[in-house]
């Protein structure tokens, strides 16, 4: 048993024994999606290849390095948040999103774009601009045992109400549940 989580949308899995929680959920959880010339995210039901481009968090580094079969490794710092001037609108699953894209001097869409074989651009979720319903996030780190139960602790409910209060709508590119708890 374990945590998985997806640093890129419709992309690998990252399995994890313990991850911190930030205010869109699990830290760095579909904080990256793969989009067209329209905006539109990538789906893995559309485009079965997505499964081969395996992101990884390296919290110790602050690097999300990304792997995919005859690839070189992508590796782009977690510090590095694209332009305000980037900033675009983005659909995923037919919500409309905001999502910085990143120049491309770094050759991040030329890397996606070779290895899917189409032309694609990376975009990191814009949380403060997103027009989606908010969501409360009461935990600030999860961890999974080794008899598979699941422990949480951070955040207290009233911290949580506090930021639903402020009307903050963080949120990653999850288009469903934020957690799946099985």
């Amino acid at each position: 048993g374990g945590i998985l989580l997806y640093p890129i949308k419709s992309c690998g899995a990252m399995s994890v024994t313990a991850w911190p929680i930030g205010p869109t959920g699990l830290l760095f959880d579909r904080e990256w999606a793969l989009v067209d010339g329209q905006g539109q995210a990538l789906r893995l039901n559309k485009m079965p290849q997505m499964r081969f481009i395996k992101p990884r968090v390296d919290l110790e580094r602050q690097e999300l390095v990304v792997t995919a079969p005859d690839m070189p490794d992508l590796v782009l710092s977690l510090r590095l948040v694209p332009a305000s001037e980037q900033l675009r609108d983005v659909s995923v699953c037919g919500e409309a999103c905001k999502g910085w894209g990143y120049q491309d001097a770094e050759g991040v869409d030329a890397w996606f774009s070779k290895f899917l074989k189409r032309s694609c651009s990376l975009v990191r979720a814009c949380p403060y601009a997103q027009k989606r319903q908010p969501r409360r996030v009461a935990a600030a780190a999860v961890a999974v045992g080794g008899g598979g139960e699941v422990a949480t602790e951070g955040m207290s409910e009233e911290k949580g109400k506090e930021r639903e209060k402020e009307g903050r709508e963080e949120i990653s590119f999850t288009n469903e549940a934020q957690f799946l708890l099985v």
